[in-house]
């Protein structure tokens, strides 16, 4: 029954997230947002790509 229960445990998800209160989109909009920011400028300034001068964590291109 692989394709089935898949499937039907999708529709019960949507279902069940259809029937939340409003409140409850507001705030985990809210929370993903404040998430997405952290997320985003630890990211951001911990990097291994960002980092200045170390050619060695920057692949070279094939054929050099």
């Amino acid at each position: 029954a692989v394709p089935l229960v898949p499937i039907l445990a999708i529709a019960f998800c949507l279902m069940l997230m259809a029937y939340l209160a409003a409140t409850t989109w507001i705030a985990f909009g809210i929370w993903l947002a404040i998430g997405l920011v952290i997320y985003f400028g630890y990211a951001r300034q911990h990097s291994r790509l960002n980092v200045r001068g170390d050619e060695d964590l920057v692949p070279a291109e094939a054929g050099e």
